[in-house]
């Protein structure tokens, strides 16, 4: 095993030492016969019997594996590319400095940036021993591997200038592995990472999506999982829960199949579902996809992921009433944000969510003074919703409404998004309780139109007792979200999506008229025979269906005897 680095040679070593690599040269002919291809062509267990020629050479074998370790890492096969490096033996890779790049990169997998570290700089330090058809190799494996660390520990400005290094047209690509398109893919993956935390949003989705471009060219589904993962992640954040589903449903596909869900480029995937499952009020499948991240997450540990995966299980806690460890967890969450120097939009998440704990403590006081101070200091939407629904609590719609006023007419803008749909559903709780009943449905309708565009429950079940009078109030008056109420009601029911019992959702009782009416429908008579059955005129029959409809939220003839039924009405 060679999980630390011990080197004889230094920079100015033996001769002896630093000619070792003119003796492993070998002809086209030895090339063929001790293929790498063939070594790792066959399944694991396979390998040994394949290997054996390899390794009878060891310093050709240490040649192959130069050539070729950025490959395996590339196609998922870091375990085979450690495997290859322990079979090596510790002289040969005492004089080896190409060889110490790639341990960094495992020991990075294996989440040890010091001995990474250590690595790269006996690296370094032996420069000297490569030889000059070598050197440009060597520099751009040593400038990707450290381009990866600065990602895993968070140096989001070190990842940026790195990756910027390598994709920049004039480079022509690096000299690693199997092509130019696997590296730049690699290295266009690190940078959108990194632009993401960085909240330059429109950046990142131009990397990642040319780096998904290059990593399909170059048939690479590793870093191809990587790209999908980050690219759902950014459509998260940015609040298209519909795109992140997408993006996130790809990647996790893929690494399924390919035997990946362990594997760190699936986590940010993973952290996208939970996301995507929390907005739709799943509680229990967020859960499971955010235990899955964790997980996915937790060889290599990379900074941004530990914050997002924190902050989620915040969420997550504060839903099941575990308040106390929900704030533990995000002050942890602040903590690595400060580390990370993460972008504004992560901070304004981070204290917005921190007086909504502190209000369902009961601690309104030093919520208020915290949310007062922020708006202050820094005025976002987020705050703002937060204050309003603060201002709800204790008796204050006026002010809520006033609070909310500068979001809902677009002079306060939100850092994430879907904050817009809090905003009006608060306006409409304001208004309800002002008795300002049509300016409450209007601002209802405002927050259905926004929430059902990316399917949002979550909020309306967090927005109190005052909601689910406001839905059923939308289905009484007349909704062009009908679909997405009922979901949002089965939720603050308790029922399974799908699941309704019409009965809990119809406000108005039907006269007996129309439950004479109703009880026609199911029939094959017109309207115009049940009204000549009833001895009605056929006005007055349209109006009492049109009644019916309304009042069981009904779409049309079939839809009101299907749930006329269901309420044992026919």
């Amino acid at each position: 095993m060679h999980s630390s680095p011990r080197w004889e040679a230094r920079r100015g070593g033996s001769a002896s030492t630093s000619s070792s690599w003119s003796s492993c040269a070998w002809s086209s002919a030895s090339r063929s016969q001790i293929s790498f291809r063939s070594c790792t062509a066959a399944p694991l267990g396979q390998l040994d019997r394949r290997r054996r020629p390899l390794f009878r050479r060891p310093d050709v074998a240490a040649d192959v594996i130069s050539d070729n370790w950025f490959s395996l890492r590339s196609s998922g096969n870091e375990t085979l590319l450690k495997d290859l490096l322990n079979q090596v033996p510790s002289q040969v890779l005492q004089r080896r400095p190409d060889l110490a790049v790639a341990l960094a990169a495992t020991r990075i997998d294996a989440g040890d940036v010091v001995g990474a570290d250590e690595y790269l700089r006996l690296a370094e330090a032996n420069e000297s021993l490569v030889p000059p058809e070598r050197r440009r190799t060597f520099a751009e494996s040593m400038t990707y591997v450290r381009l990866y660390l600065s990602r895993i520990r968070g140096d989001l400005k070190a990842v940026v200038l790195s990756a910027r290094q390598v994709v920049a047209p004039s480079s022509n690509g690096l000299a690693m592995g199997n092509g130019s398109d696997t590296v730049r893919a690699a290295a266009l993956v690190h940078l959108g990472a990194a632009e993401i935390w960085m909240g330059d949003f429109a950046a990142a989705a131009t990397h990642l999506e040319e780096g998904l471009g290059a990593a399909w060219r170059a048939r690479s589904e590793y870093v191809s999982l990587d790209c999908l993962s980050q690219l759902a992640g950014l459509e998260a954040i940015r609040g298209s829960i519909r795109a992140a589903e997408e993006r996130a449903a790809a990647a996790i596909e893929l690494a399924e199949r390919r035997g990946w869900t362990m594997a760190a480029p699936a986590a940010m995937a993973y952290a996208a579902m939970a996301v995507v499952r929390f907005t739709r009020n799943e509680l229990a499948e967020a859960e499971h996809s955010l235990d899955m991240a964790e997980q996915a997450n937790s060889s290599a540990h990379e900074l941004a992921l530990d914050v997002g995966i924190a902050l989620m299980r915040s969420f997550l806690l504060a839903a099941s009433g575990e308040l106390l460890r929900a704030r533990a967890v995000l002050r942890s969450a602040e903590q690595g944000a400060r580390e990370l120097g993460a972008a504004d939009f992560v901070q304004t998440v981070i204290r917005s969510s921190e007086p909504r704990l502190l209000t369902e403590s009961g601690e309104n006081d030093r919520a208020r003074s915290i949310l007062e101070t922020e708006i202050e200091r820094a005025p976002s939407l987020e705050m703002a919703v937060e204050l309003a629904r603060l201002q709800i609590a204790n008796g204050e719609p006026k002010s809520a409404i006033e609070t909310l006023r500068p979001g809902l007419d677009g002079t306060l803008r939100s850092t994430i998004g879907n904050k817009l749909t809090e905003a009006w559903l608060y306006d409409a709780v304001a208004r309800h309780s002002l008795g300002a009943l049509e300016e409450a449905s209007r601002s209802m309708e405002q927050a259905l139109e926004l929430g059902e565009r990316e399917g949002l429950r979550r909020p309306f079940v967090e927005g109190g007792p005052a909601v689910k009078e406001l839905l059923l109030r939308a289905i009484r008056v007349g909704t062009a979200h009908r679909s997405f109420v009922g979901q949002i009601l089965d939720d603050l029911d308790g029922r399974e999506p799908g699941t309704d019992d019409v009965r809990s959702i119809v406000v108005e009782p039907l006269s007996d008229r129309e439950r004479t009416v109703l009880r026609y429908l199911p029939t094959m008579l017109s309207s115009r025979e049940i009204a000549s059955e009833m001895y009605l005129s056929l006005n007055t029959v349209k109006t009492h269906m049109k009644n019916i409809y309304r009042k069981l939220g009904a779409s049309g003839r079939r839809d009101a005897v299907e749930r006329g039924r269901r309420m044992r009405l026919v």
